[in-house]
């Protein structure tokens, strides 16, 4: 690139060089220099001819991305010129990509949503302070010694009554629980880092058909609405992935229906696929910063699931993306039973490891299947989530078996030697095997422990020491609630609202109930009372309690209440409104 200083430094563009699937409303991205470097753009399609657009720039100064003031015809090729060397250019110095024609992903459109029978169910707790709050409660079933600190971070979904995200402690005791409308679900609730807060953040919106069509959430410390995230060049967020990364972006997924020749597969020539769209969006601005898609680097023979006729065929079914250390991205291709390591600056495939074109050897014990979850362990392993079924099986290697955690690890290369096969570090089972067709999650701890959450039909979460012995399990109840992930992560909730209280009497006394929604640091309540709700007093001793909801026996007083939060140092951390003890 032609800078002030005279530099040549290639420039990446997305959709890359080679794309056969890119969207017609489709922006160009141009990742490397800021926007003053990026000069000379044309953007040109072979049927509509040069487009005129504007140049946007991304909020860390280090790129931009064009937007046409026009689509782009389905079915075209474009071509991108600039002034800077462009990452994938030919040898006339242009990118190439192909706009993708439109598929249905079935005869009859979407399927219909996901079955969300509400109401409230055996098992769901419920609160006299917070009576609009009737999350699942948790059964803990074992809880050893020295398990990690942490709360849990659960979506809870798709089961009998309120869907939500959900934090807890491992004592199964509710921290906060913020219920999504009807008919929507929660997928990957955890904590993370934006901009240098902590922040908790989740996937809302409609399920059909294993397919999510949402936004990403964004909540600060004080549970307040921080920003929402949406997919890019006109797709919808899926359902499963939301990380957001040390830059302020976020990396997520988008499924979308194209037309393509699926002879290869038993399909007709003019059939249709479900390509898997991998985006890194700027949050704040909104811009696609990368992009990357499945139908350009995933053959149709690499899927194990069958050609469906009248369906979108379902070739990849990306669940997971996952940020390296050097920037590259872990992409977990589910119906391939493959995972691919993508250079982040070209989008071209670096290794694969599983699958039927695996680059990596693995010994016989490794091998897995429809995969969820895939990370970086802090010592370099892959921590996998192996479904052990979803997709028929590779070679002799038996379709149906229980589900595992999986850290596996691939041998450094040793220059002028073959690769040694990737083996088995530690294989995470329960005492009862558990058996999960879709879903689930494995997470390394700091302190070397695993947090594996099972997921969809098994909604058990548990914790395995650094050895890979289980130290705890827990699930939830109803039992037909579950979570698609669960996380152990740190967290600290400080609300902007006040407590909750209600006072109810009962045999010639009065007993009080407090709660606060999120809040982590109280340690004691002290009631308030008094005839007059604006010049109320303490009665008796602070009580001690860690409970979602405290109950107080009230010292006399009345008819007016309310409770005082304080933390472990006496600090008062909020008051609730008063109530009339009913």
């Amino acid at each position: 690139m032609n800078t002030s200083a005279g530099t040549n430094v290639p420039v990446a563009v997305f959709p890359s060089d080679g794309s056969q699937a890119a969207s017609p409303t489709t922006q160009v991205s141009f990742r490397g220099a800021p926007i003053k470097d990026l000069t000379g753009i044309e953007v040109t399609g072979s049927k509509t001819g040069s487009h005129k657009g504007r140049l946007a720039a991304h909020s860390d100064g280090f790129g931009a991305s064009f937007l046409p003031y026009k689509p782009f015809r389905p079915g075209e090729t474009v071509t991108v010129s600039a002034d800077p060397d462009l990452i994938g250019a030919g040898g006339d110095g242009d990118v190439e990509f192909k706009i993708a024609e439109q598929g249905r992903r079935s005869e009859s459109g979407l399927a219909p949503k996901v079955h969300d029978p509400g109401g409230n169910p055996p098992g769901a707790e419920h609160f006299q302070s917070a009576p609009g709050l009737q999350p699942p409660s948790i059964v803990v079933t074992r809880r050893d010694p020295g398990v990690a600190p942490g709360h849990l971070f659960l979506g809870a979904k798709a089961g009998p009554g309120q869907d939500g995200a959900m934090i807890s402690d491992d004592r199964g005791r509710l921290v906060w629980f913020h219920r999504v409308p009807y008919h929507t679900s929660a997928f990957d609730f955890r904590a993370q880092v934006y901009r240098g807060q902590h922040v908790l953040t989740w996937w809302q919106g409609p399920v059909l058909a294993g397919e999510g069509f949402g936004e990403g959430i964004i909540y600060d410390e004080h549970y307040r609405p921080l920003a929402t995230v949406q997919a890019g060049n006109g797709y919808k967020m899926d359902l499963h992935e939301f990380a957001i990364t040390p830059e302020n972006t976020a990396l997520i997924i988008a499924y979308n229906p194209i037309k393509a020749d699926t002879r290869a597969v038993g399909g007709p020539k003019d059939g249709a696929v479900l390509d898997t769209v991998v985006q890194e969006i700027d949050i704040k601005t909104g811009l696609v910063e990368f992009e990357w898609h499945a139908f350009d680097h995933i053959k149709l023979t690499d899927a194990f699931n069958p050609y469906m006729k009248h369906k979108a065929y379902d070739f990849a079914h990306v669940n997971s993306v996952f940020r390296e250390a050097n920037g590259n991205l872990l992409i977990s291709v589910r119906n391939a039973s493959a995972v691919l390591e993508v250079d982040h600056a070209s989008g071209k495939e670096l290794w694969r490891i599983g699958g039927k074109r695996t680059k990596i050897p693995m010994q016989p014990q490794g091998f897995f299947v429809a995969q969820h979850s895939v990370t970086r362990t802090p010592m370099g392993a892959l921590a996998i989530f192996d479904n052990g079924a979803g997709a028929p099986p590779i070679g002799g290697h038996a379709s149906g078996r229980p589900s595992r955690g999986l850290i596996l690890r691939i041998p450094k290369p040793i220059p002028g030697m073959p690769q040694l096969p990737a083996f088995v570090e530690h294989a995470l089972v329960p005492d009862v095997p558990r058996r999960t067709f879709s879903q689930g999650s494995v997470q390394a701890l700091p302190n070397m422990d695993y947090m594996v959450g099972w997921g969809g039909s098994e909604p058990w979460f548990s914790e395995f020491s650094g050895d890979g012995q289980l130290i705890y399990d827990a699930h939830f109840d109803p039992h037909g609630d579950d979570s698609y992930r669960v996380w152990k992560l740190p967290w600290a909730g400080h609300p902007d609202y006040p407590p909750s209280v209600a006072a109810k009497r009962s045999g010639g006394g009065t007993t009080v109930y407090a709660s606060w929604n999120g809040a982590t640091l109280v340690s004691k309540w002290q009631v308030l009372t008094g005839s007059n709700q604006n010049d109320l007093k303490p009665t008796g001793g602070p009580v001690t309690d860690s409970s979602f909801e405290t109950a107080i026996p009230a010292k006399g007083g009345g008819p007016w209440f309310a409770v005082r939060a304080l933390d472990s140092h006496g600090t008062t951390l909020g008051t609730s409104p008063a109530v009339r003890a009913g």
